[in-house]
Formats: C-alpha cells, structure tokens, sequence
C-alpha cells in the first residue's frame, strides 16, 4: 500500500507500507507526479530524475513575475480579476507584481474592458492578421478556454451555459476565428470515429470544410481508419 502526503509545502511524502506492515518513508521535493495515460495508473518518479537538471527557487518577487509574464504572454490581454482566477493568488500580491512590471506592459481596450499585455508582444499581434477562417475543435478542459474569469470573448452570453456547465464541466467545442461557434464531441470504435458536431449558428460551405478537415487530422491522430461526421442544430 502506497500513502501520500504533503510536507508543509517542501514536497510529497511517499510512505510504502509492506505486507508486514513496516513502512518506509521517502520524500520527493517539487514536482513528484508524473500522470499517465494508462487508465486509472498513476506513475512518480523522483524530481532529478525527470527533470535531469532542476532549478534551484528563485526569490519570490522574481517567481511571480515571471508567472505573470507567461500568463500574460499565454493569455493576454488579461486584467487583475483574470489573472486571479487562473493562478489562485491574492489581488493583494497580483497587482503589486503588475506594479513592479508597469515598464512592460501596455494596456488595450478588449471590447469595453481594459487588459494587460506585455509591450514586448504588441509588434507580433499587430503583424498576426489572417486573411482565412481558422477552426479548430478543443477537447474538453482547454486551457485556451480556462485562462480568464471574464469569456465574453471566447463565447456569447446566450451560449454560456452550453460550454460552461454545472460543476465545473466545460465541454469541448468548435472555435472559429478564436470564438465559440458551436461544440462537439467523438465515439470511438474499433475502426472508425464518428465526430457529432452542433453548431450555434449557420454552418456555411466553407466552414463545414474546414470542419471536416479537422475531424479527418483528428482520426488521423486517434489512428481511427475511417471517419464518420454528423452535422446538427
């Protein structure tokens, strides 16, 4: 039997206990838990092992703002309620972070709300206009979906409640051009994978390609020999 613990924040305590009833206690600083996809196993390595050459903790000020840095980087533009919600810390400690970067960053208008993004980022995003439609279909629980506390510009209001759902589900859905259109989901058989798709609106010509297209990259990478696709409203 296997149990662990935390120790105060220095890592997982990992206690064996044997048939005899003896145990043995290990614990692993850091990261310690690898997951893997097979069913419901769960494998831990030790830290050096997987990492190889961990780095020692910088000082605190200096872990935060690199926090904020990646997630405005991932995320942005994003204000202090967003980056509350992602990363769980303090709006205390959030905004004196955005204070100490101040010379970093700029602030944009996204649809009526005010948003951080790093200056640095700025030049990239002028330059990273499309002149075709983009779609793609996010599982369930994409962290594109999962990065601000305030969706209306990932989602309409009128269809919130279809992709954010009771107890925390999310489901997988349809983006296109960086918005929800719809959502989707897959079975899985033997030989084939039938895709259902249902949209929120009009599915033009164009899009249902490019839709299928998707799918097929999907099949292809689920290594599913034939493919099945259903449209529905």
């Amino acid at each position: 039997m296997v149990r662990i613990a935390d120790d105060e924040g220095k890592g997982r305590v990992i206690t064996v206990v044997g048939d005899d009833g003896t145990e043995d206690s290990y614990t692993v600083p850091g990261i310690s838990r690898l997951e893997v996809t097979d069913g419901q196993e769960i494998t831990f390595t030790r830290v050096d092992r997987w990492l190889h050459a961990p780095r020692p903790m910088p000082p605190e000020a200096e872990a935060e703002e690199w926090v904020v840095r990646w997630y405005l980087q991932a995320f942005g533009p994003a204000d202090v309620d967003d980056l509350k919600s992602w990363s769980g810390v303090h709006t205390r400690r959030l905004r004196a972070t955005l204070e100490r970067l101040r010379d970093e960053l700029v602030v944009v208008d996204r649809i009526g709300r005010p948003g951080f993004l790093l200056r640095r980022d700025v030049s990239d995003l002028e330059r990273a206009g499309s002149d075709r439609r983009v779609v793609r279909l996010l599982p369930s629980f994409d962290p594109f979906m999962l990065g601000h506390r305030h969706r209306g510009h990932l989602v309409d209001q009128s269809h919130y409640g279809h992709v954010y759902k009771d107890q925390g589900w999310l489901a997988p859905v349809v983006l296109l051009d960086g918005r929800v259109a719809g959502t989707w989901s897959y079975r899985r058989t033997p030989r084939r994978l039938d895709v259902a798709v249902k949209m929120f609106g009009t599915l033009d010509s164009e899009t249902r390609k490019l839709l299928e297209e998707e799918a097929r990259d999907l099949s292809r990478f689920l290594e599913a020999r034939d493919l099945a696709i259903r449209f529905a409203r």
